[in-house]
């Protein structure tokens, strides 16, 4: 998706090495806090309705099943695609400003394409994806292995006398 966003912001011009190096550190020093936000309040939301197989990231049932890990994945995976849609929106808007800053940040290696390439294809995503993997790692992981749910579980509607309609709930069976 890095990818697709740098083509479109450099609109066919030479400029999608920069643009891909300033997409991609965007997402990363945006998009980390960003996901996990998200990520929060769609806890906060699993908790409230009861899905009980995405309650607790990391926690796939005892035994571990294919279900609920496929479930998890499809949630972090929509939380992620919202996350880079949001992110995209500020770049496109500034695209003018951010692709000139762009250009002048990479005009000393823009002589010699290989370098210029090296930088922004292999170091850079190298570095800021070990980076990605260690705190979204520390978010995704489970927190409690001793007993599943203890740190979530679902909000009380008994109060309210309702009960939550799993059949219609996306995470709930």
């Amino acid at each position: 998706m890095n990818l697709i966003v740098a083509m479109v912001l450099a609109n066919g011009g030479k400029a999608e090495c920069p643009w891909y190096f300033v997409n991609f550190v965007f997402d990363t020093f945006c998009g980390i806090p960003l996901a996990t936000f998200l990520f929060c309040i769609f806890q906060f939301a699993a908790r409230c309705f009861a899905w009980e197989k995405v309650m607790e990231s990391g926690y796939y049932g005892d035994p571990p099943q294919f279900r609920w890990w496929l479930k998890q994945v499809l949630a972090w995976t929509i939380i992620m695609a919202l996350t880079k849609t949001i992110l995209a929106i500020p770049l496109y808007i500034h695209r003018e400003t951010i692709s000139q800053f762009a250009v002048r940040l990479f005009s000393p290696v823009r002589q010699d394409p290989h370098t210029e390439l090296v930088i922004v294809m292999i170091v850079v995503p190298g570095l800021l994806n070990m980076l990605n993997f260690c705190l979204f790692d520390s978010v995704l992981k489970r927190k409690y292995h001793d007993e599943p749910n203890k740190q979530f579980t679902p909000l009380s509607n008994a109060e309210n006398n309702e009960e939550i309609d799993e059949e219609n709930a996306l995470f709930a069976s």
